[in-house]
């Protein structure tokens, strides 16, 4: 969780310099790679670490088969993959290992409400990630139920604060908003990391209401 004492006297300003100066060379190191480094899981826990942290399988959702899709759709070798999903403050990382020098991806938290689905035949519990609106944005399956739980507690947290802190800012206090260097770090990853999110399922009623009816084509 994203905790832990805080450096004091004498040693706080070589403390927040050090960290300034591997935010810089990641930032760099980031940019330069068009992405591919600077954001390892290391870096993104920062010395606070992470809100969460767990291995489990992500699917884009879009489908009225839920988690079960991947059984029905011939998408299994995909869904069989496991991923390090990481959370940190309003964002959810998708690393490909915890090796990895950049996340896949990164998935907003803010109008996320994450949804515990019973355990499934194969003793997987998914946790659907619904918008506002209802619609499935992401399945999230983990072998434990309790960490599914703890998946869906981290959401419902950063999501709420997400939502308060963006409240203030629509009240114009901006300025009364403190962020470690760490988290304001990987909001700016984040950032970057949500344009290379998976593209959404299209429904397949969705294609066939869209299809022009050939007797009207004659």
């Amino acid at each position: 969780m994203d905790g832990g004492t805080t450096s004091t006297g004498n040693q706080q300003p070589s403390v927040q310099k050090r960290r300034s100066s591997l935010f810089a060379r990641a930032t760099k190191s980031f940019a330069r790679s068009n992405g591919n480094r600077g954001a390892s899981v290391e870096v993104l826990r920062g010395n606070n670490g992470s809100d969460f942290e767990a291995l489990g399988r992500v699917d884009r959702g879009g489908t009225d088969s839920g988690c079960l899709e991947c059984l029905f759709l011939g998408r299994r070798s995909k869904c069989d993959t496991d991923y390090l999903m990481l959370i940190k403050g309003p964002f959810c990382f998708v690393f490909e290992s915890v090796k990895a020098e950049s996340p896949e991806y990164a998935i907003g938290l803010q109008n996320m409400r994450p949804e515990i689905q019973p355990p499934s035949s194969q003793g997987r519990t998914c946790v659907s990630m619904n918008t506002n609106l209802g619609d499935t944005e992401y399945e999230v399956s983990f072998e434990s139920e309790n960490t599914a739980r703890q998946f869906a507690a981290a959401v419902r947290e950063q999501a709420a604060a997400a939502r308060a802190e963006q409240v203030r800012k629509d009240l114009g206090h901006t300025h009364l908003i403190t962020k470690r260097s760490s988290l304001r770090y990987a909001e700016n990853i984040a950032l970057k990391k949500l344009n290379d999110q998976p593209e959404s399922l299209v429904k397949t009623e969705d294609i066939m209401q869209n299809m022009p009816d050939p007797t009207m084509a004659m």
